[in-house]
């Protein structure tokens, strides 16, 4: 038999047919196995919210399956595009981070906030790697595939939300627990799905046009001012990267204004509620000047009874306030190390699509939220696999665990070995 690596005999079996057998469905010359078929339903029901917040809902349990499932039909281990390298580093890093000043400060204290809330971080980095293992696993055909799922998702929330619309409710919630989960997985999912594809070849403008429309939509509902801010870099990122941005442009100051004010009552509080941006400012920024002494190193997130704020016995209702006060200085370089990936892959542009989750978490604690981290995978994904070299004709690369970028290649009768990272 031959060794991992090795061309096969000009006789054997594909690797797509052999495949086929324990496969559901083919997407193109890729079949879509079960792990592949978790992490996509795990998508598909992630706005439906079914327990109280802050509770795993179905779709946290079927990307944890996905997780599991995924790890177990590797061996045990995922493995990941060479081009992920200084990704998975900085993802592992940072959540070891979180967990060693949560436990800390858990057992410094005696409250199990701390701990309980680097679990969160746990989990998503986990769902990040998942994500950046997908691309070796399955090649750059996955990527669209992820990003075509968040379209779906959203316009599943959207349509099973307007069943249950509330005329005259102060905001909607749609299939979420409240309003701001709604503006901010619209935000996220229309950055994921509006990621450039790694072929290169670009996509038709009414598939953006459809996206950005519709998590527009939603984040009317929502009447979240934060995430109606943000709409604005997200739109211009995608209209940057296109080749007809102008109609992107010239779309959003047209259709902007009218959706706003035609959707009803909602619209016109969502108008209100974006005009008073303003008189909100105040989201526990001050904390981090006041406790200095927790920037060097992280206070962890809980234990409010430590701070001499009486009124606001909460967290900080900002992403990046977060990451400095309970995370301190080597939490905060190391999820810069996070977003730099991408740049530097791709090139200053690619902060833009970053941009609309850091507006919005200028006033919101984020962090928690699963898309985000997806995001942040996805966008190395784009990046790498546009860089990645292509196979030759009749090569269709596979996992092995023989390969340091985790891929080898099963050829035809007119193909020669090639790896690919």
């Amino acid at each position: 038999m031959a060794s991992p690596g090795v061309l096969d005999a000009p006789m054997a079996e594909p690797v797509v047919a052999r495949r086929a057998r324990s496969s559901w469905w083919f997407l193109g010359r890729r079949p879509v196995d079960a792990p592949l078929a978790l992490y996509l339903a795990a998508i598909l029901v992630s706005p439906w919210y079914v327990f109280d917040s802050g509770l795993p809902q179905p779709g946290d349990v079927l990307m944890l399956l996905a997780a599991i499932v995924q790890a177990v039909t590797q061996g045990g281990r995922l493995r990941f595009p060479r081009y992920a390298r200084g990704y998975v580093f900085a993802m592992v890093g940072f959540v070891a981070w979180v967990v060693l000043v949560g436990s800390t400060w858990t057992m410094i204290l005696g409250y199990v906030s701390p701990a309980r809330n680097a679990v969160f971080y746990v989990f998503n980095g986990l769902v990040a790697l998942v994500t950046m293992s997908l691309p070796a696993r399955y090649g750059r055909g996955v990527v669209p595939v992820i990003m075509g799922a968040y379209v779906v998702s959203m316009v599943g929330s959207l349509s099973g939300g307007l069943l249950t619309v509330e005329i005259g409710l102060y905001r909607q919630t749609l299939t979420f627990n409240n309003p701001n989960q709604v503006g901010y997985f619209a935000l996220l999912a229309a950055s994921i799905a509006t990621l450039p594809p790694p072929s290169g070849k670009g996509r038709p403008w009414w598939a953006d046009a459809t996206s950005l429309t519709v998590a527009a939509t939603m984040v009317v509902f929502s009447a979240s001012r934060a995430a109606m801010v943000a709409m604005l870099p997200l739109l211009l990122a995608v209209s940057l990267r296109s080749r007809r941005g102008w109609m992107y442009l010239v779309g959003g100051a047209a259709v902007g204004p009218a959706l706003l004010f035609t959707v009803g009552t909602t619209g016109s509080i969502a108008a209100e509620r974006l005009s008073d941006l303003e008189n909100n400012a105040e989201r526990g920024y001050d904390r981090i000047y006041k406790h200095v002494e927790y920037v060097f190193l992280g206070a962890g997130e809980g234990g409010f009874a430590r701070y001499d704020r009486v009124n606001y016995l909460a967290e900080i209702h900002s992403t990046p306030g977060t990451i400095l006060f309970s995370y301190g200085l080597p939490g905060t370089v190391l999820f810069l190390l996070i977003l730099w990936q991408p740049v530097r892959l791709a090139g200053p542009l690619a902060a833009l699509s970053i941009a609309p989750a850091m507006v919005y978490g200028l006033t919101h604690q984020g962090l928690r939220t699963t898309e985000l981290w997806v995001l942040t995978a996805m966008l190395v994904a784009t990046a790498g696999e546009a860089r990645a070299p292509r196979p030759a004709p009749g090569i269709t690369a596979r996992p092995s665990a023989a390969s340091p970028d985790g891929l080898r290649t099963v050829v035809g009768p007119r193909s020669a070995r090639e790896r690919i990272g």
